[in-house]
């Protein structure tokens, strides 16, 4: 029984739950690295729409890089610091048993 657990889970799912405490509704079949690609070209896609000058492009996208890059530092360490409470807890209680 135990041995199938890992196989259960996915952490698409994980996410949805810690994050909404709801359900996934679709899961993502692309990779990451196509996801991420995906979402690059829909942005740039509408700020080339709104942004006509480029000096006021390049001003924007200076800022909203500083921004995702604050998020996946912050979302990082948050990350491992959650992974490895899970761990030892995982670890502790395998002790127990």
């Amino acid at each position: 029984m135990f041995q199938e657990i890992p196989q259960r889970v996915d952490l698409q799912m994980l996410r949805e739950f810690i994050l909404t405490g709801g359900y996934c509704m679709a899961l993502e079949t692309d990779s990451y690295e196509l996801r991420i690609r995906k979402a690059e070209c829909e942005l740039d896609r509408i700020l080339s729409v709104y942004f006509s000058n480029p000096e006021s492009r390049n001003t924007f996208d200076n800022q909203i890089s500083n921004v995702f890059n604050t998020y996946q530092e912050v979302y990082f360490e948050l990350g491992m610091k959650t992974g490895a409470k899970l761990l030892s807890q995982l670890l502790f209680r395998q002790s127990e048993m």
